[in-house]
C-alpha cells in the first residue's frame, strides 16, 4: 500500500529520567539517527540531569514537566498522588506538544505512560518502547497491575518495540505480538586511541568493572565477595563499581568492604558521564543482573575487546556465548563467579581471544546505522495519512 507522508515529520520522545544510563544513551543515538533521516525531535523529561546535557550537546529541544512514573514501589498513596499530579500536568503538556504540530508520540520507557495519556487526548499515534522488566523482583510494580496495565499499553500504542527477544516474550502474553517490533540497539564505542587511561592507579593489580546503576536487582555485592574470596587465595585485583543508586543497598556494600578490609581492592567511583576509558583500561567486564532485559554495557565492553562474565538470565543469554566472549555464572553464586574470574586472570591467552571474538561478532550484531533504521521504518508504518 502506498502511503503519503507529510515533508515534516515531528515526534515528541517522553523519556522517563534525565540520566544517561542505557534507555538514555540509545534514546540520544536514535534522535541522531532519525534527525539524520528529515525528523524533528521534540524531548520530554520529568527533571534536569546529564541527559538534558547531552542533548544540549546535540542539538535537540527539550522541554522539562516533571512528571511521575506509573511504576514504583512507592506506597499506594504516593502512587494515588504521582496520579493526580500527572492528571494537573496533561493540559499543559498537551498544549505544549499540540503548538508544536507533533505528528506523534514516542514513550522512551514502560514506567511512564503520561505520553500515552498525551498521544490519546491529542489523537495522535503512540509508539511504545519498553527498555526494561517492571515486577517486584526489579523492584518496580505497575500502579494498576501488570496485566491491566500492559493492555493499557497494547491498547493505546499502534506499535511496541522492545530490545531484546527476553522481553519480547515477557511481554508478549498480554501486548498483541502483531504491535511488538523486536529492535537490538545499534552501539559504537569511542577508538582506544581517543582515550585517555584515566584509571592507571593500580598497575600491578588485575582490573575489573562493573557498571550499571547500583541497586540489588544489578546485584553488585556478587563482585565485592568474588574479590574478597580471590584476595584470600593471594590474588591482587581492583574492582570498579561505576553508578549511583539506591543508597540503602550502596551502604551494605560499603560497610561489606569496610568489615572484610577490601578498601584498597573495591572502589566506587560513583556516576562517571564517560567510563569508556575504564572499560577501556579493564581486563574483563562483569554483568551481575539478577535479570537484565539487555544490558548495553555488555556490548561496549565487547566493542572494546573485553570478555565478560555474566549472569545467565535474561537478555544478557543472547549476548554472552559461552566459551566464546564470555562466560556465565550463576545469579548469587559468587564462588561460581570468582572461579571463571580466577580462570581468565590465570589464562590471559583466552582472555585475549574472547576478546577478539566478541568484538567481531558485536560489531555484526549491533551495527550502528540499523537501529534507527529499523525504528525510522516503525514511524513510517503508524504515520499515515489520507
Amino acid at each position: 500500500m502506498n502511503v503519503n507522508f507529510q515533508k515534516r515529520i515531528c515526534i515528541a520522545f517522553f523519556s522517563h529520567s534525565a540520566e544517561c544510563y542505557g534507555a538514555e544513551k540509545s534514546l540520544v543515538e536514535l534522535l541522531e539517527g532519525l534527525k539524520a533521516r528529515g525528523i524533528e525531535i521534540l524531548v520530554l523529561l520529568p527533571s534536569d540531569g546529564p541527559l538534558t546535557k547531552k542533548l544540549e550537546q546535540t542539538g535537540f529541544q527539550y522541554r522539562i514537566f516533571p512528571f511521575k512514573w506509573w511504576a514504583s514501589n512507592k506506597s499506594l498513596w504516593t502512587r494515588v498522588i504521582f496520579l493526580l499530579w500527572n492528571l494537573l500536568l496533561l493540559f499543559p503538556i498537551c498544549i505544549f506538544v499540540l503548538k508544536r504540530q507533533v505528528d506523534a508520540i514516542y514513550t522512551n520507557s514502560a514506567v511512564v505512560s503520561i505520553g500515552a495519556l498525551v498521544a490519546v487526548i491529542l489523537r495522535k499515534p503512540h509508539i511504545w518502547h519498553i527498555h526494561e522488566i517492571v515486577d517486584k523482583e526489579h523492584g518496580l510494580t505497575f500502579d494498576f497491575g501488570e496485566a491491566l496495565s500492559l493492555r493499557i499499553i497494547d491498547w493505546v500504542s499502534r506499535a511496541v518495540i522492545t530490545n531484546s527477544e527476553f522481553v519480547s516474550q515477557k511481554y508478549s502474553r498480554y501486548i498483541s505480538q502483531k504491535k511488538i517490533n523486536l529492535i537490538y540497539y545499534g552501539i559504537s564505542v569511542p577508538s582506544e586511541k581517543n582515550l585517555d587511561s584515566i584509571y592507571s592507579s593500580t598497575p600491578d593489580k588485575f582490573k575489573i568493572a562493573i557498571i550499571g546503576n547500583i541497586n540489588r536487582t544489578k546485584n553488585q555485592m556478587d563482585a565485592v565477595q568474588a574479590v574478597d574470596v580471590l584476595k584470600k587465595r593471594g590474588l591482587k585485583l581492583a574492582l570498579y563499581i561505576v553508578g549511583n543508586g539506591d543508597e540503602s543497598y550502596t551502604n551494605q556494600i560499603k560497610q561489606y568492604v569496610r568489615e572484610h578490609g577490601l578498601e584498597e581492592d573495591v572502589y566506587l567511583m560513583g556516576y562517571v558521564e564517560n567510563p569508556f576509558p575504564l572499560i577501556c583500561n579493564s581486563d574483563i567486564l562483569l554483568m551481575c543482573s539478577l535479570c537484565e532485559a539487555f544490558g548495553r554495557v555488555t556490548v561496549e565492553s565487547m566493542l572494546m575487546g573485553k570478555p565478560v562474565i555474566g549472569t545467565k538470565s535474561g537478555g544478557t543469554k543472547e549476548i554472552i556465548h559461552e566459551n566464546f566472549n564470555g562466560y556465565f555464572y550463576t545469579p548469587g553464586n559468587y564462588i561460581e563467579l570468582a572461579q571463571k574470574i580466577e580462570y581468565l586472570i590465570n589464562n590471559p591467552e583466552v582472555r585475549k581471544q574472547m576478546g577478539e571474538n566478541g568484538c567481531k561478532w558485536a560489531k555484526q550484531k549491533f551495527p550502528v546505522d540499523r537501529y534507527p533504521e529499523e525504528v525510522f521504518s516503525v514511524i513510517k508504518d503508524i504515520i499515515k495519512y489520507k
